[in-house]
Formats: structure tokens, sequence, C-alpha cells
């Protein structure tokens, strides 16, 4: 669930996006400390709700009160989960791509996980097509082998 938080919060808040914030709306988000993002984007809701911007100036992507409101909750929803991974009870005043760093590393599945949850993937993969009894046999054969192989690898 964090990791698709994350990659929605990094589509969500672009180049595009912070471009547009600062030619229409006079909004710049000049640094990635977690406290001025926010504040910056408090701003930025706050000239979209009052109509104070430049509507004469053409962006190539331009958004509205959703997605800013959208990027402040997945803020929240990163802080309350960094929070309660880290056990700390205020919002962390670091910069956002370092909180997202320790989230991927802490949430970071090492390759042998991988590899198991993908040869798991193959063994347990009912097939629906009707096969006759020699073919079945090969298959339970060759899932037994790697089922072995899985355990071997394990014991080591």
């Amino acid at each position: 669930m964090i990791n698709r938080l994350v990659a929605d919060f990094e589509m969500s808040y672009t180049t595009s996006f912070k471009h547009t914030a600062k030619i229409k709306y006079g909004v710049e988000f000049t640094n990635s400390d977690l406290p001025d993002i926010i504040l910056h984007l408090k701003k930025l809701k706050k000239c979209i709700e009052t109509n104070t911007y430049n509507n004469n100036v053409h962006v190539g992507y331009d958004f509205g009160l959703n997605d800013v409101e959208h990027i402040l909750e997945i803020l929240s929803n990163i802080i309350t989960e960094y929070s309660t991974k880290y056990s700390i009870d205020s919002p962390p005043s670091k910069k956002i791509y370092s909180i997202i760093d320790h989230i991927r590393a802490k949430n970071a599945k090492s390759p042998s996980d991988l590899a198991r949850e993908v040869i798991s993937g193959m063994i347990s993969t009912p097939s629906n097509q009707k096969k006759s009894k020699k073919i079945d046999q090969e298959e339970k054969a060759n899932q037994l082998s790697i089922t072995r192989a899985l355990k071997n690898s394990q014991k080591k």
C-alpha cells in the first residue's frame, strides 16, 4: 500500500506541476522540505479557491483543486505511514525524498524473497486446460523437482 502511495505522489508532484504552480499561480516550490511543500500546497489551494491566478498564461499541465487536495491527502497518508513505521509522534521535518527512501528501504524485499514468490507462483499455478495423463504427470514431476530444489536452497 505504501509503495502505491509513494508512486502516486511521484506521479502527481512532478516538475510540470511545480512549473504550473509557479507560472500560473505564483506559488514556487523552492525546496523539498516536507513542511515547505505542505505550506506551498496550502497556498496553492487557497489561490485556486479564491481564483487569484493568471488566466492569460498557457501552461503545459493545468491542474485543479482536486489535484492539489489529492497531493495533500497522499502526503498526509505518507506521513502517517512513516510515523507508524518509525514510532514517532510528529511529522518529520525532513526532505520528502529522504522520507520516501526510508520507506522504500523498510519495505524492500530481498532478491531471494522475490525469487521464492515467483517460484511459488509457478508451482501453485493451476491450469484450466484439460491435459493428457502423460503431460499431467510431467508437470507434476516438474513441480515436485522445483519444490525439492526450493527446499534444498532454504536449508543452505
